[in-house]
């Protein structure tokens, strides 16, 4: 099973669902090594490849990232291999605009164990950061690249929880039979 992004919700989704940190990543990291050290977050999820990249060259390492090895869908080399920092590496497939049910269930098992975890995307991250609010427990920070504008921080609490399930309602439910895609529901 596969949720699909509706147009309708695209432009919704270009807006920054927290709070928008500096766009330079040198300074943003200096606000976010600061926020993880005031709210002491019960997890801290990074989404995308840049923002995982920052935070573990200021030293901190998220308890789960997502990434897909690619920034603005281009392929793209960093200056070390960010694998070897995680206990746990994974490999999911996710097509652009979609959120598979393999990545939303490891997001959900690997948000549960001790273990610092990496998620590898083939495919696209970018939508990853719904699910990854809907499962992370409360009081934990949820970190994402906004293209173009700069990090995305969200405490998650309820309420955002709240939001997210009600734009994930809006989705469209496919079915993936092979080649084909059969719509099972909206």
């Amino acid at each position: 099973m596969f949720l699909k992004l509706p147009k309708e919700l695209r432009k919704e989704l270009k807006k920054p669902l927290g709070e928008l940190i500096e766009v330079i990543p040198e300074k943003s990291m200096v606000e976010i090594v600061s926020l993880v050290n005031k709210l002491r977050p019960t997890k801290i999820i990074s989404v995308g490849d840049v923002i995982t990249q920052y935070m573990l060259m200021s030293g901190i390492l998220p308890d789960l990232s997502i990434v897909d090895h690619k920034m603005y869908r281009r392929k793209i080399e960093f200056p070390f291999n960010y694998e070897g920092f995680y206990n746990i590496v994974v490999y999911v497939k996710n097509p652009p605009g979609h959120i598979s049910e393999d990545a939303w269930n490891k997001i959900r098992e690997y948000l549960t164990t001790g273990f610092k975890a990496l998620i590898v995307v083939d495919g696209e991250e970018d939508l990853l950061a719904l699910p990854v609010i809907v499962e992370a427990p409360e009081g934990s920070l949820v970190f994402y690249g906004q293209p173009s504008t700069g990090v995305v921080s969200i405490t998650v609490s309820n309420s955002i929880k709240s939001k997210v399930k009600r734009m994930l309602k809006k989705f469209i439910k496919l079915k993936y039979l092979g080649q084909n895609i059969s719509r099972t529901s909206k």
